[in-house]
């Protein structure tokens, strides 16, 4: 058996080549600091008082239908966000 291996650089790259016929269109991001849950401090090795940041994201195709639902959260000493918006 040959390896294959996938190269992903997004969830569009994923969702394009599970569900060829589904184009993402446009996407919805809300992106906030606040501290650590319990759960989320854990699995990131932080303390509950330690910030993170929220993100959450819907993402839809042409006809406005989702395609896509994520929650993450990153260390927020460790991350940043650099947003580019492009209008047509």
């Amino acid at each position: 058996m040959s390896d294959v291996k996938f190269v992903f650089q997004n969830s569009e790259d994923i969702l394009q080549f599970i569900y060829l016929p589904i184009v993402p269109s446009r996407s919805q991001e809300k992106v906030e600091a606040k501290t650590a849950s319990t759960i989320t401090a854990k699995r990131l090795g932080i303390t509950t008082i330690d910030p993170v940041l929220a993100r959450e994201r819907y993402v839809y195709d042409s006809k406005n239908q989702p395609v896509e639902y994520t929650l993450s959260s990153y260390n927020a000493y460790k991350y940043s966000f650099n947003i580019e918006i492009h209008h047509e």
